[in-house]
């Protein structure tokens, strides 16, 4: 995926210049008075000031206020999807809707949707990609048949099996007329589809998951 570099990584770069001009603006006040003390005998005095001015309050300051502290699985999810809903549009301001990164930028976004439990959104993000990219590729494109396999497991999700069955029919057909019957692209759309097709007999939970479409 193509990454863009945005301002919010200048102003992390400018954060950490500060904190490396005020680390070592630290150590040499430490070592300033420590060597005060030192010159005038007073040398274990020196040497736990310096100690305490240029490592002990740098290291609880960082231990108090800037240490990574664990996040919430919900919540890291939540940021995962608010940081592609970003790169989404970027890459579709600056790169267009059919670009790969965008469509790919779509992808990201739907899938954090189906793991947050929100498949209807997961459909309509590659239903979108799923438009540009057959006008990009072509309808039997590897873009194209790796999306639409995506949104018949979002429509699966959903509990949508008839919608599920038609995309997986469809890109079947698609991937035998560009790869062949025994490629393991129509292998992989055959068995998603036996497995729509069972969870339709009520054989297996619609939730369970068929091949990942690569």
């Amino acid at each position: 995926m193509l990454r863009i570099g945005y301002s919010g990584d200048a102003g992390r770069s400018a954060v950490e210049r500060v904190r490396l001009v005020r680390l070592v603006g630290q150590v040499v006040v430490a070592a300033v008075l420590g060597g005060v003390l030192w010159s005038e005998g007073h040398a274990s005095a020196g040497a736990a000031l310096f100690l305490m001015l240029a490592v002990g309050f740098p290291a609880a300051s960082w231990w108090l206020f800037e240490r990574p502290r664990p996040v919430p699985a919900a919540a890291a999810l939540e940021q995962r999807l608010r940081a592609d809903a970003c790169a989404l549009a970027h890459h579709t301001a600056l790169l267009g809707p059919g670009h790969p990164a965008t469509l790919t930028s779509h992808d990201d976004l739907a899938r954090g949707h189906l793991l947050a439990g929100r498949p209807e959104l997961a459909i309509r993000h590659y239903q979108v990609a799923l438009t540009y990219a057959i006008h990009a590729s072509g309808p039997d494109g590897s873009e194209t048949l790796r999306i639409r396999r995506r949104l018949a497991e979002a429509h699966r999700a959903a509990g949508h099996l008839p919608q599920a069955i038609a995309h997986l029919s469809r890109a079947c057909a698609d991937a035998a007329r560009r790869y062949g019957p025994e490629h393991r692209t129509t292998s992989g759309c055959r068995a998603q589809l036996a497995a729509a097709r069972a969870a339709t007999a009520g054989s297996v939970p619609v939730g369970s998951a068929g091949a990942d479409p690569r």
